[in-house]
């Protein structure tokens, strides 16, 4: 469905379900005839006084900052321009963030081990 449909749609819902409320049903039984739930009409008829029935943005609202500082970055980046056969794990495991761990800056996640079988 195109916006414009989409909002006609919707449009068309809210009347219809504010014409079935003044013929004399109930909210809850309007919303039944007009085959969508209450809330949705409630939350509709709110955005469409405020002039906004179009689709909200499927954006996050919040989005993940990146976590590398600009050394570990770059570094990446000229391992990449000097050996650029490697993958993600030579590189990341073995060149780069292994000297954090050295330093320690950065700690690896020790290893899940299996319990002994008796």
């Amino acid at each position: 469905m195109s916006a414009s449909l989409d909002r006609l749609h919707k449009e068309l819902a809210i009347e219809r379900w504010k014409q079935a409320r003044k013929d004399g049903l109930n909210a809850r039984s309007a919303a039944a005839a007009v085959g969508a739930p209450l809330s949705t009409l409630y939350r509709r008829q709110k955005r469409a006084q405020s002039g906004r029935l179009e689709p909200l943005s499927r954006r996050p609202r919040r989005v993940r900052r990146a976590q590398w500082s600009p050394a570990p970055v770059a570094a990446v980046r000229e391992a990449r321009n000097d050996y650029p056969m490697w993958g993600k794990v030579k590189i990341a495991v073995g060149r780069i963030l292994k000297s954090p761990v050295e330093k320690g800056h950065a700690f690896p996640v020790p290893a899940l081990r299996r319990k002994a079988p008796r």
